[in-house]
Parts: C-alpha cells; structure tokens; sequence
C-alpha cells in the first residue's frame, strides 16, 4: 500500500516513506537546526558539522518511528511501517471529525537531531537538567517551534 503526503509547499502528493523523500528530509532537517537551533536550544553555539546524521531503514524497531541507534553516533533509525501506521492512524481520526498532527518525517528528524545534541554536549544537557527538563521533552520543544513554522499541528507534550 501506497502511503502519500500533501507537501505544503507545492501541495504534490509524495510517498514519505520513500528513500528520495526521507532523503530530502534529512538535509532539510540539517538545514534548519544549522540556522535555528542556537536561537532556540540554550547555550547551543553551532559550529556543528551535521553530516554526521544519516539514516537507516529498520522495519523491525517497536515503538517510534525514528529513533537514534546506540551504537552509531548519528545514525537515526527510520521504521516506514511506523510511519505508514501514523499515516493511517491519522485517517482513522478523520473519520470522527478530529484532527492528528500531521506525520512530518522532517519535524521528527529534528527531533533525533536535538535530542543527540541535548545528550552529547554536557553544558546543554546541565542546563535543562537542572530545570529538570530531559532530552526527549526538549527536543519535543524544538520539534514543535519547527512545525509551528511550517503551519502543522504541534505534537503533544504530554
């Protein structure tokens, strides 16, 4: 099955499970933490060489549709079924009149992004820690700024 996306931007649909897709994504994730995220993430200076994140199809991850590996330094792990699933979950709300967030697979990667930063750079981790505020729930923050920007409906923070 087929899953397809209205893009807002040229309002074609698109397969977001799609390597070509997920691909773009990516790169346009990287884009935007390289020019947002000192602005929105506290002590956060840049100078971070992105390249560092790709990605890997795994259909065989429970639970989220993208996750960070533990092994790999950078490699977010991408489950298409997880994403199909969204997707379908999103049609079955539709059907009762309420409306999901939109599944967005460059919000979600910057989600990784973030929560990989929070993790790895002790002064930013301290920071929020000490709020007690923890990596996923930042990264939520800072996913959420990006889709607000783009006119989709915020993730809950819950």
């Amino acid at each position: 099955m087929e899953i397809l996306f209205i893009m807002q931007s040229s309002q074609k649909l698109e397969d977001i499970t799609s390597k070509e897709y997920l691909d773009k994504t990516l790169e346009s994730a990287k884009s935007w933490c390289s020019t947002q995220l000192r602005a929105h993430l506290y002590g956060f200076n840049n100078g971070f060489d992105y390249d560092i994140f790709h990605y890997v199809i795994n259909n065989e991850m429970i639970g989220s549709a993208m996750c960070l590996d533990d092994k790999e330094e950078g490699l977010i792990r991408v489950s298409t079924k997880k994403l199909q699933w969204y997707i379908e979950r999103e049609k079955h709300f539709e059907q009762y009149g309420l409306k999901e967030p939109e599944t967005d697979p460059e919000s979600i990667f910057i989600h990784e992004i973030t929560e990989f930063l929070v993790h790895k750079i002790p002064e930013i981790f301290l920071h929020y820690f000490s709020k007690m505020e923890f990596p996923h729930s930042v990264a939520r923050k800072i996913e959420n700024i990006n889709r607000r920007e783009r006119g989709l409906k915020e993730w809950y923070m819950g």
